[in-house]
C-alpha cells in the first residue's frame, strides 16, 4: 500500500491586470521537471511530486493532506482559459491529481487534522504536536490493518504548506522509524531558472539519523541509530564503514550484555582509533569528523591508559546505566583493592587437598566474616545499615567494628581460619578449611574507611540483586510501585556515590 505525506498549500495568485480588476484572480501556471525529463505544466503547488509518483508507477492509494484552514476555504479563481470556478485548494489539488490518475485508478484523500472543523494552527505549537502525533498513530493503524503480508510504503512531499513543514515531517519520520513503515522516497523541489525540479532527498534526512544516532552514543552508550545509518548488521562486511564506528557498535553491545571485559577491549580499540585520527584519514565522512572531539571529551576519562575502576563506574553512573555500574563494582571492586594495595587477599594454606581459592572466593568469604555483626540488619533493613555506615567519626567507627551481640570484632588484618562448607551428603558443618591472609599495603589506611568500604560493597550486592529482579515488595497501586522504584534508585545513586568517594579517600 502506497500512501503520500503532505501539507497543503494556498493558492498561488497572481495579481489582476488593471483591466481585470472586476474577475477572480488567476492562478500561477509553472512547470517542473523529473530528472531532466520532458518540461510539464502546472498550478497546484502539490502537483508535481504526486505526477512523478503516478507516472513511476507509484500511484498513491491515499494521500494524506496536512491542512490548515485557509488551504480547506473555498475562493473562486481563473486558469488560462478564464474559466472562473470555485474550490478550496485542497479540492483543487485533488480534481487536478484525479485528471492524472485517470478514472479507473482511484485515490483516497485524507485531511489532517480529522474532523470537519479541525484544521492545523501554524502558529500553536500544541497544534502541530497533536498533527504529528495523529498522522503518525493513523499510519501505524493503516498498517496493522493490512493483511496477507502487505506493506506500508510511506512517500513525503514537503514542498508545500508553511515554511517548518520539513520540521514536521521529520516528526512523523521519527515516531515511525520502529514500526516496520518503509520511507520510499521523501522529495522536494528546487527551482532553477523558473522550472522547479524535483528532487529526492532521503540523503538529506538520513542526517537527521546520524545526529540521532551520534547523540543516542554519547548520552546513553548505544549505538542503534549508528547502526541503522550505516546500514551496518551483525552479518556486515561492509568496508566502506568507518573502523571507528565498528568499534562504537562493538562497545554498545559490551554496554548492552555488560560484558566488562569485551568492554575494556572495546575501549582499548577506540582509544588506538582516536590517538591515530585526523580530518584526513576519513575525509568522505564529514559529519562523522564533526563529532570525534565530542567522543574525545566524553571518553577521555575512561579511554586513557591508567583508567581506573573507579573513573568506569562514574562513567557508567553518570550515563544512568544503573545495571552496568553495579556490575563493574561487584567485579572490578576487589580486584581494584588489590592493584591498588588498600586491601591484600591471599591464601595461606589449605586443608584435604583442596584447590587453591579463587580471589573472588578469598573476598567474599572474608566480607562475609567482616560485616557478620550487621549482616542480619542489611537483609531486614538496607535503610538502617546505609544510615549508619554513612556516619562519619567514632560513632560511625564503633558501630562498624562490633556485632549483633556487641563483641568486639577481630581487627582488619586478621586471618580467616573458619567457613560453612557443604560436606558429600549435603549437610552443612564448620570446618577449618583454608587459612585467608587480609592486609593492607598502606600504612596510613583509614581504617574507619576501610570497613565502610567493605560493608558498601555488600550493600551494593544485595541492592542489585533487588535491582535485577526488580522486587517492590507487596505494593498496592502503580503509583505505589512507581514511588518504591524511584526510592530504589535514589537508594543505588546514595550508595553509588558513596562507594566511589570512600575509594577516593583510600586510594
Amino acid at each position: 500500500m502506497n500512501i503520500l505525506l503532505l501539507s497543503m498549500s494556498t493558492f498561488p495568485y497572481l495579481g489582476n491586470k488593471e483591466d481585470e480588476k472586476d474577475k477572480p484572480r488567476r492562478l500561477r501556471k509553472s512547470r517542473f521537471t523529473y530528472m531532466n525529463n520532458k518540461v510539464e505544466e502546472y498550478y497546484s503547488q502539490l502537483e508535481p511530486i504526486t505526477r512523478v509518483l503516478i507516472e513511476n508507477g507509484n500511484k498513491p492509494d491515499e494521500v494524506i493532506a496536512l491542512c490548515t484552514k485557509e488551504s480547506t476555504t473555498e475562493g473562486e479563481y481563473r486558469l488560462d482559459d478564464d474559466k472562473i470556478d470555485t474550490k478550496s485548494p485542497l479540492g483543487f489539488y485533488i480534481s487536478r491529481i484525479n485528471e492524472v490518475a485517470g478514472k479507473n485508478n482511484k485515490i483516497i484523500y485524507t485531511k489532517f487534522p480529522q474532523g470537519e472543523d479541525a484544521y492545523l494552527d501554524p502558529n500553536d505549537i500544541k497544534s502541530k504536536n497533536m498533527a504529528v502525533a495523529e498522522i503518525a498513530l493513523y499510519l501505524l493503524s493503516k498498517k496493522n490493518s493490512l493483511k496477507n503480508n502487505e506493506k506500508l510504503h510511506l512517500w513525503i512531499d514537503t514542498q508545500g504548506g508553511m515554511r517548518d513543514v520539513s520540521l514536521l515531517m521529520n516528526a512523523v519520520v521519527s515516531l515511525l522509524k520502529t514500526s516496520d513503515i518503509k520511507i520510499e522516497g521523501i522529495y522536494s523541489i528546487n527551482y532553477t531558472d523558473g522550472i522547479g525540479n524535483v528532487i529526492e532527498q532521503n540523503d538529506t534526512y538520513h542526517i537527521f539519523d546520524f545526529v540521532s544516532g551520534m547523540n543516542e552514543f554519547i548520552q546513553y552508550g548505544r549505538a542503534d541509530q549508528l547502526v541503522k545509518y550505516y546500514g551496518l548488521n551483525n552479518k556486515s562486511t561492509n568496508a566502506n564503514i568507518p573502523a571507528l564506528v565498528t568499534q562504537m557498535k562493538e562497545l554498545a553491545d559490551s554496554i548492552m550484555l555488560c560484558d566488562l571485559n569485551r568492554f575494556d577491549n572495546g575501549l582499548k580499540a577506540i582509544r588506538k582509533t582516536l590517538d591515530e585520527w585526523n580530518e584526513n584519514n576519513e575525509s568522505n565522512d564529514v559529519l562523522l569528523n564533526i563529532f570525534v572531539e565530542q567522543i574525545k571529551d566524553d571518553y577521555e576519562e575512561i579511554c586513557k591508559e591508567n583508567a581506573s575502576a573507579v573513573d568506569k563506574i562514574k562513567w557508567f553512573h553518570k550515563k544512568k546505566l544503573y545495571q552496568q555500574t553495579l556490575t563493574y563494582i561487584e567485579s572490578n571492586g576487589p580486584k581494584d583493592w588489590d592493584s591498588s594495595g588498600i586491601l591484600k587477599f591471599s591464601w595461606i594454606k589449605g586443608i584435604k587437598n583442596d584447590k587453591e581459592p579463587s580471589q573472588t572466593d578469598m573476598v567474599n568469604r572474608y566480607i562475609g566474616y567482616a560485616i557478620q555483626g550487621i549482616y542480619e540488619k542489611m537483609n531486614e533493613s538496607h535503610t538502617e545499615a546505609l544510615d549508619t555506615l554513612l556516619k562519619e567519626g567514632n560513632d560511625g567507627l564503633k558501630y562498624w567494628k562490633t556485632n549483633k551481640n556487641g563483641k568486639k570484632r577481630k581487627l582488619l588484618k586478621d586471618s580467616i581460619n573458619a567457613i560453612n562448607r557443604k560436606t558429600e551428603n549435603g549437610k552443612k558443618k564448620t570446618e577449618t578449611i583454608y587459612e585467608y591472609k587480609v592486609e593492607s599495603e598502606k600504612n596510613d589506611v583509614d581504617e574507619n574507611q576501610l570497613y565502610k568500604l567493605i560493608a558498601l560493597y555488600k550493600l551494593i550486592k544485595l541492592e542489585r540483586n533487588l535491582f535485577n529482579h526488580m522486587d517492590n515488595g507487596n505494593v498496592q497501586n502503580n503509583d505505589e510501585c512507581k514511588n518504591k522504584q524511584r526510592m530504589q534508585i535514589d537508594k543505588l545513586d546514595t550508595l553509588i556515590d558513596s562507594y566511589v568517594d570512600t575509594c577516593e579517600k583510600l586510594c
